[in-house]
């Protein structure tokens, strides 16, 4: 009886203490489980942090380029955010934030894309660098000789010229007679030389100019930076080696994806037709040989320029036909002939009109200007698409 009693209190005993060591295993496990869960919770909002302050750099128009790792810690997490520009589509940004906390992460990715630079023309000219709103631009001195005529060839913008040297209109038939050789206003940093007796604002009149300010006027310089062509051909869509001559209608690409060529030679133009969105990427001189016309109808209506030449060495232009494109040297332009240009040109050096050119004023770009210096901000980037996911451990 005794030994019977023993023997049950014994496996009450063994009973309980199982009971106790099952019931303290649970309340670990379930401990362990609130601390994972913790943990979980501080990783995603560790990733999420990271994720608004990269979605904040991306679409405060910051350039992708030029955007390294980012990582930072909040309450009880960390947060790592790399940027990829996708190679395939330039404009294209690739997001990944990964939070962290304790043996836990989680994962935010998203997809940026560079917005529109679509507006009016008279907007688009303040998203272009400020050496390039004017129909004709020149870092160093500016002589209108002869008869050159500045136009504008799209409605309500003006073709405006500057020049950071002396504005030389001596010999300009139209400022001395008073028949209109620019349409639009003149501004000059250096000093004027016109003719005695002579009233050379006569020369500049703006198809805009409500509230009737002067037409011709000193300024201050405007900053132009050296442009370094080889500089900014990392987006390159093809090169050339040596001198390229392009030669009659010639195919680019579209405005969201235009083509970059990088010329690391000379580049010349022969009667040349472009079809299409495109830069080209001069490192030498570049030579323009027109004699066809008819532009004229074909770009009727075009709001923007759709080509763009930019050059280390001097630019010139020869013959008496059509050219279309935004031109922009390093050192100088030149035009030797009667040459109409659909489009601008600026020079860091000076422009020079030797005979009697026309430039038909259409403004630049600016989805070709986005690699150029001083260009007022980067395309802003818009949220496409955006996941996110918890990184499950296999051994939990």
């Amino acid at each position: 009886m005794g030994k019977s009693i023993l023997i049950l209190v014994g496996l009450i005993t063994v009973t309980i203490s199982a009971g106790r060591l099952s019931l303290s295993d649970s309340q670990q496990a379930e401990a362990e489980d609130r601390g994972a869960h913790q943990f979980e919770i501080l990783a995603r909002q560790a990733a999420h942090t990271g994720y608004a302050e990269a979605t904040q750099v991306l679409t405060s128009g910051a350039d992708p380029a030029t955007l390294t790792v980012r990582r930072g810690t909040t309450n009880g997490g960390t947060y790592e955010a790399q940027f990829t520009v996708d190679a395939a589509t330039p404009r294209d940004v690739r997001v990944r934030i990964e939070g962290r906390a304790g043996a836990e992460r989680h994962i935010v990715e998203a997809l940026f894309r560079a917005r529109s630079t679509d507006g009016p023309p008279g907007e688009s000219l303040e998203r272009v660098p400020p050496y390039l709103r004017y129909a004709v631009f020149s870092g160093g001195p500016l002589r209108l000789a002869a008869l050159p005529r500045v136009q504008t060839h799209v409605d309500s913008v003006n073709a405006s010229v500057h020049t950071n040297g002396n504005l030389n209109i001596l010999l300009s038939l139209s400022a001395l007679t008073g028949a209109t050789a620019i349409e639009g206003f003149g501004s000059y940093a250096g000093d004027l030389m016109a003719a005695p007796f002579t009233d050379p604002s006569r020369a500049f009149r703006p198809v805009l100019n409500e509230e009737g300010a002067p037409t011709l006027r000193a300024v201050d310089p405007v900053s132009v930076p050296r442009i370094d062509v080889a500089a900014m051909a990392s987006r390159a869509t093809q090169t050339a080696h040596g001198t390229l001559r392009v030669l009659g209608r010639t195919s680019l690409g579209t405005r969201d994806d235009p083509e970059i060529i990088h010329v690391q030679g000379d580049l010349v133009l022969l009667d040349t037709q472009f079809e299409g969105y495109g830069t080209y990427l001069v490192e030498g001189n570049v030579v323009v040989e027109a004699t066809l016309s008819g532009l004229a109808g074909v770009l009727a209506g075009r709001p923007e320029s759709h080509v763009a030449v930019y050059a280390s060495g001097p630019i010139v232009f020869n013959g008496t036909g059509d050219v279309e494109g935004q031109f922009l040297s390093d050192q100088s332009v030149t035009f030797s002939g009667a040459a109409t240009l659909y489009g601008s040109v600026a020079a860091r050096e000076s422009v020079n009109f030797v005979v009697a050119p026309t430039v038909r004023f259409v403004p630049p770009s600016p989805e070709l200007t986005i690699d150029l210096p001083d260009n007022p901000r980067p395309r802003e980037m818009v949220l496409v698409t955006m996941r996110e996911w918890e990184v499950v451990d296999a051994a939990r």
